[in-house]
């Protein structure tokens, strides 16, 4: 049922870009103004943002598997990208994997304090430095190289 989601992967990487970045903005816009609702408000933004970093994990897995083959026949340099395109993604989603179990931890047992807000904030950058990484190699491998087009098959 699921074999051949690959073709979604482009749709789909768009939405954890946005929503991690819009988490981390949020996050540290409310260590200055501290509004509760925007504390349940931004764990909901990241906790989609995680969901749909595991589709688009999963879809790039599928689109990289799918590829093989034509790999096979194409300069090494387009596998180092892709590969490093797919560490990043993947360091990525186990990042904001774990912001998203500690929060929810913190603010289960009533702990999410400023100082936890405050780190939390400053891990929360180092995701969005590994997405904007991946967000890049991605594009190099669609317009450098291009990679999930219709050309890239020739």
């Amino acid at each position: 049922m699921f074999e051949n989601l690959a073709g979604l992967h482009p749709m789909i990487v768009h939405f954890p870009i946005v929503l991690f970045v819009s988490y981390f903005l949020v996050e540290v816009s409310n260590l200055f103004f501290k509004q509760s609702i925007v504390d349940a408000v931004n764990f909901i933004i990241l906790l989609a943002g995680v969901l749909f970093s595991v589709v688009a994990v999963l879809t790039g897995n599928q689109a990289y598997n799918a590829a093989l083959h034509i790999l096979q026949s194409k300069p090494a340099e387009i596998v180092k990208v892709l590969e490093l395109h797919e560490t990043m993604a993947t360091i990525s989603l186990w990042l904001f994997t774990a912001i998203l179990f500690l929060r929810y931890y913190l603010f289960s047992k009533n702990k999410l304090t400023q100082k936890w807000k405050i780190l939390i904030s400053i891990i929360a950058f180092f995701g969005v430095i590994f997405i904007y990484q991946t967000a890049f190699l991605g594009g190099k491998l669609v317009f450098d190289f291009g990679v999930g087009t219709k050309f890239f098959t020739k």
